[in-house]
């Protein structure tokens, strides 16, 4: 009988993780006060990350000759531009559990050009090669900062009439403006199973290639999205013999990671 384990993980902890969630709060009561949320903007201690087409803006500051990518660029807009920017475009991420500043996302518009987006010195980032730079808890707030500020530029107009939706709850909800619908819809997060497969002496373990790391000589450990109304287990098994073309039986869970390309949860 094939069966599954829960692995006690309790200290593990993976990239995109804070060290610890009690450090930073998500304001899910306070939140649902816009005069509460528009009183975060203001604050003097409040922050931001800024997005546009998928790419973090890094607000002016000195170029770096030895870090021509960017890696070690700050990302957090201080006042007083924080407070200038459109609150319908700011959504809040939450506040620091011990100092109470406020942490927001603003999403620039895709109309707007990169050259006005970048005015006086600002400059665009590539969001991968910049989070997986990061230190693992600043990585941490600036993965839930970029899969936010994804879904609301994805989640811009109702999926069920068609008509424009207008963010609610300080960004993590949005309903539709058309009083005859006024449905709601929320942050998504896709499910993933990834997989280390290991031979029954635990001395190998199965790695796979797609045709784009076949150029760079990468493997990878199996990883697919599970279905609906499908069990973590069964799309481990799934996964392995539709990619593999074998057959494993025990599965044990281990751990869970963010994945913010787009919006994924690694299982």
């Amino acid at each position: 009988m094939r069966t599954s384990r829960l692995l006690s993980v309790c200290a593990h902890r993976n990239f995109f993780s804070l060290s610890d969630w009690r450090s930073f709060d998500r304001c899910d009561a306070e939140r649902r006060d816009p005069e509460w949320i528009a009183s975060q903007l203001k604050s003097d201690a409040a922050q931001a990350y800024v997005l546009h087409r998928g790419k973090f803006v890094a607000p002016p500051q000195n170029s770096d000759p030895e870090d021509p990518f960017g890696h070690k660029k700050q990302l957090l807009w201080a006042q007083p531009a924080v407070g200038r920017f459109d609150a319908a475009a700011t959504f809040l991420l939450g506040v620091d559990a011990a100092s109470r500043a406020p942490l927001f996302v603003n999403l620039r518009a895709a109309s707007e050009s990169t050259d006005d987006v970048c005015r006086d010195g600002a400059q665009a980032l590539d969001a991968r090669p910049v989070l997986m730079a990061l230190e693992p808890d600043s990585a941490a707030r600036a993965c839930h900062a970029y899969t936010l500020a994804t879904w609301h530029e994805s989640a811009s107009f109702c999926g069920f009439c068609g008509a424009p939706t207008a963010p609610m709850k300080g960004g993590t909800e949005r309903r539709c403006t058309k009083k005859a619908c006024g449905k709601s819809t929320y942050p998504r997060t896709n499910p993933v199973a990834i997989m280390a497969i290991v031979s029954p002496d635990g001395r190998q373990m199965l790695l796979g290639q797609t045709r784009v790391r076949h150029k760079n000589n990468m493997y990878s450990t199996l990883a697919g999205f599970i279905d609906q109304a499908e069990s973590l287990e069964d799309a481990v098994r799934r996964e392995a013999f539709e990619e593999a073309g074998v057959r494993i039986g025990d599965v044990a869970y281990h751990s869970s990671q963010p994945w913010p390309f787009p919006g994924n949860l690694m299982l």
